[in-house]
């Protein structure tokens, strides 16, 4: 998540806290209306300190990820700079190995029957 999406979602919890407490706390009926004031007090504190914890997960979870993309990269460029290919052969079996220099070597010699060819004609 880019910065720009984690200010909107900020935005977005606080605001909608502040929302939620100001129809709470101006309310004059249901349970709310009834409850003495450090009743009021524990539920304001609740939800702060759950719209905390959100904020934190939003702004911390987005940054791991974003790190965790970068060591991706990362890693993805080191694969891409060794040596591909020495390491695919050491991954084939020897049947493979076989089959594959065999391949090689029959479009090696089409290639030299065909260019012979074009040379005589």
């Amino acid at each position: 998540m880019n910065d720009t999406g984690r200010i909107v979602a900020t935005t977005i919890i606080w605001v909608g806290l502040m929302a939620l407490l100001g129809g709470l706390l101006t309310t004059s009926v249901g349970a709310i209306a009834n409850a003495n004031s450090a009743t009021v007090l524990g539920i304001v504190i609740v939800l702060s300190v759950m719209a905390v914890i959100i904020t934190a997960v939003v702004w911390h979870d987005g940054a791991s990820s974003h790190r965790a993309d970068n060591r991706a990269l990362s890693g993805k460029r080191k694969r891409l700079q060794g040596d591909r290919v020495a390491r695919l052969l050491d991954e084939l079996s020897d049947e493979e190995v076989y089959e594959l220099e065999a391949l090689l070597l029959h479009e090696a010699r089409a290639e030299r029957e065909s260019a012979a060819r074009r040379g005589s004609e």
